[in-house]
C-alpha cells in the first residue's frame, strides 16, 4: 500500500505517466530538503526516459549520484555507483553546469572514509580539487576546491605536506584577494601556522586578516580574539596588539567565556579595563580584577 501511495501522483496517474520535467522537479525538490532515499527512484526514471547528455539527463544523473553518496547507511556499492555516475556525467557532458561539482564530489569520495574499511586516496582527491581550480577558476566552487586541496595536504601532517597546504592558500589569496571565502581561508591559515608550523607571527597576521574581513564563525569570534591576544602577549611580546584584542574581546565578545580573563589581562598590562555590560543585570559579588595567586602562594605572600 505504501509503495502505491509513493508511486502515484495526486490524480492517481502512475509516476511514469507524468512529464519528465515534473518528475525531475519533484526529485530535485526532495533532494533540496536533504531527502536522499525516495528521490533515487525519481532520478532513475528521468535517466531512463531522457536522451543521454540532455539537460534532463545531466541533472538527474547528478541528483542520483548525490543521493547515493549521501544516503544513510552508506555502503560500498552506493559509493561505487555514485562515482560511476559522476564520472559518466563528466565524460558525456564536460561543459555541464554540474561538471564542476561532480568533479569536486569525486575528490570528496577519494578523501573521506565513507564506510568501514573505505580506503582513502589523498593523491586522487588532490588531483580532483586541482582540476576544479584549473578548469573553473572563475567559479565560486574553485574557492572551495582550494580549501579542500589545502586540507587534503594538511591531513598528512608532515612538514612538507603542511608547507604545501599553506602555499596552496597563500597563492590562491594572492591571486584572489576578494575571494568570498578569503576570511575563512585566512582563519584556516592562522590555525595551520599556529598549530602545525609553530609560526606565531604568521598565525597572528592571518588571524588579523580574517578579522579585518569579518570572521565567518559568527558568535564565536572571541576564540580568535583570545588567541591573537595571547600570542601577542606571550610569544610576540607586543603589548599594544595584546591590549587591542583583549579590549576587543571585552567589547565585542563578552559572552565568549574569556571576557573576565581578558579584563584580568588588561589590568595586568596596565591598560583601561572595559566594563562587561552584558552582565550588568547580575547583582551578585564580583571578584577583584587581579590575577589570583599561584596555588603554592598565599595572599599574604603575594602582598610582600
Amino acid at each position: 500500500m505504501l509503495f502505491v501511495l509513493i508511486g502515484c501522483s495526486p490524480s492517481g496517474a502512475s509516476a511514469h505517466q507524468r512529464p519528465v520535467a515534473e518528475v525531475l522537479a519533484q526529485g530535485s525538490s526532495e533532494l533540496a530538503q536533504f531527502t536522499f532515499d525516495h528521490p533515487r527512484s525519481l532520478f532513475s526514471e528521468v535517466i531512463a526516459r531522457s536522451a543521454k547528455g540532455s539537460p534532463e539527463w545531466q541533472q538527474a544523473t547528478f541528483g542520483l549520484a548525490v543521493c547515493l553518496q549521501n544516503n544513510s547507511p552508506v555502503v560500498a556499492e552506493a559509493i561505487t555507483e555514485a562515482s560511476r555516475l559522476y564520472s559518466e556525467l563528466i565524460a558525456t557532458s564536460p561543459e555541464s553546469t554540474f561538471a564542476p561539482r561532480a568533479t569536486l564530489n569525486l575528490g570528496r569520495i577519494a578523501e573521506l572514509v565513507d564506510y568501514f574499511k573505505d580506503p582513502v586516496d589523498l593523491e586522487a582527491a588532490r588531483a580532483r580539487y586541482s582540476e576544479v581550480m584549473t578548469r573553473w577558476p572563475d567559479q565560486d566552487i574553485a574557492s572551495e576546491a582550494a580549501l579542500r586541496l589545502a586540507s587534503a595536504y594538511a591531513q598528512e601532517d608532515t612538514t612538507e605536506a603542511n608547507t604545501k597546504a599553506i602555499a596552496t592558500l597563500e597563492t590562491w589569496l594572492a591571486q584572489h584577494p576578494k575571494d568570498p571565502l578569503a576570511s575563512g581561508m585566512y582563519q584556516w591559515l592562522g590555525d595551520t601556522y599556529y598549530m602545525r608550523a609553530a609560526d606565531a607571527k604568521q598565525a597572528v597576521r592571518c588571524y588579523i586578516a580574517a578579522d579585518d574581513l569579518g570572521l565567518l564563525w559568527r558568535g564565536r569570534e572571541g576564540i580568535v580574539y583570545w588567541r591573537i591576544a595571547q600570542i601577542a602577549e606571550r610569544k610576540l611580546k607586543d603589548r599594544d596588539l595584546a591590549v587591542r584584542y583583549y579590549t576587543k574581546l571585552c567589547e565585542k565578545a563578552q559572552t565568549s567565556g574569556k571576557a573576565f580573563e581578558a579584563q584580568l589581562a588588561l589590568s595586568r598590562l596596565g591598560a583601561p579595563v572595559p566594563e562587561l555590560t552584558a552582565f550588568a543585570a547580575y547583582k551578585g559579588p564580583r571578584p577583584p580584577l587581579i590575577d589570583p595567586p599561584p596555588p603554592h602562594q598565599s595572599q599574604a605572600e603575594v602582598g610582600k
